[in-house]
């Protein structure tokens, strides 16, 4: 059985050639870090468990048993400046995924008002949009028309960082992957303004993933994926080794 877990990599180094975007600075980590340092937990959506504990919690929905919603909690004695979700999906359609900084993301940009920092991506048909949040006025920041909804079985994943979202179509080749960056896209501790929406924070540090659904609606829902993996990282960029390594997929 895949065992959730962080690991510790001292003086691991990697140049990864990103393309450049005008974002916020990074906050210092809270705590003195190694060099590298992930956490991974595995999400069986078509068997019906996971193994993920703090920093990363996932919530069934009784309603519809192939949802699920994760949450990642980015300050929890680390500063984790990644995550990736990688997953097998099959035969989507739908709804797949979305991602956000709101616990009340549901596509299309925006929240129920919990708060400003509500940045979301989300694969919805085949069609992948990334929107920025209301710190920077709200709206698409980008998207891409492809591709369709695959028919079969194959291996996708994403990033999410400060500022930053990418996208792989297919783990097993070798197509460029789908950017997307600027400011006032997700924000990674910490806050960098205030929220008026969330003057106490409540919200900070996190970062929500709806799988086979949205984040904050059972609603908008899909279906495909059939089990994920969680990688948190003090790195920007893990490694697909490491991803791989962690996922053992």
């Amino acid at each position: 059985m895949h065992a959730s877990r962080i690991l510790f990599a001292l003086f691991v180094f990697s140049l990864v050639a990103t393309p450049s975007f005008a974002v916020e600075a990074e906050a210092e980590p809270a705590v003195a870090l190694p060099a590298t340092a992930t956490y991974a937990c595995y999400v069986d959506i078509a068997n019906g468990f996971d193994d993920c504990f703090n920093p990363v919690t996932v919530a069934p929905y009784s309603s519809s048993s192939n949802q699920r919603v994760v949450t990642a909690d980015l300050d929890n004695g680390f500063r984790w400046r990644s995550m990736t979700v990688r997953y097998e999906i099959c035969n989507s359609s739908g709804w797949t995924w979305n991602v956000g900084d709101s616990p009340t993301n549901n596509g299309f940009g925006g929240d129920a008002a919990s708060t400003q920092h509500d940045a979301e991506a989300q694969a919805l048909n085949g069609t992948l949009s990334v929107y920025k949040s209301d710190i920077g006025g709200g709206g698409l920041t980008c998207q891409f028309a492809g591709p369709p909804n695959p028919v079969g079985c194959i291996t996708q994943e994403f990033l999410v960082r400060n500022d930053y979202f990418e996208f792989d179509s297919n783990t097993a080749s070798s197509f460029p992957r789908d950017v997307c960056g600027g400011p006032a896209l997700f924000d990674f501790p910490a806050y960098d303004e205030a929220d008026s929406e969330d003057p106490t924070g409540l919200y900070e540090d996190k970062i929500y993933v709806g799988l086979n659904r949205t984040v904050g609606s059972s609603g908008r829902s899909g279906s495909g994926i059939q089990r994920a993996c969680v990688v948190l990282s003090t790195a920007s960029t893990p490694s697909p080794a490491t991803v791989t390594s962690e996922c053992g997929f």
